[in-house]
C-alpha cells in the first residue's frame, strides 16, 4: 500500500524540533503530552477508518451471545 510505504521510511526516526522561536514570536505553547497522544490516536484511527483498514469491532459477551442465538 503506497500510503503505508511512505510512513515506513520514518519509523524509528526521532525528531527534536525546538519550540523557542514559536514561543517568543507569539503567545504559543506546545500541547501537553496527554493531549498530543490522544489527538494522534484519534487522527490515526480516523485515517484507518477512512482507508477502510479498520472497522467496527464485533463485541463478544453474554449480551452479544444472547442476541446472536435468537432467531
Amino acid at each position: 500500500m503506497p500510503v503505508l510505504r511512505e510512513l515506513t521510511a520514518d519509523l524509528g526516526v526521532v525528531r527534536h524540533v525546538p519550540a523557542d522561536r514559536a514561543r517568543t514570536a507569539q503567545p504559543w505553547s506546545p500541547r501537553s503530552t496527554a493531549v498530543t497522544v490522544i489527538a494522534t490516536a484519534t487522527a490515526t484511527a480516523q485515517r484507518l477508518l477512512d482507508l477502510h483498514l479498520a472497522g467496527a469491532r464485533t463485541h463478544y459477551g453474554p449480551a452479544a451471545t444472547a442476541r446472536n442465538t435468537q432467531c
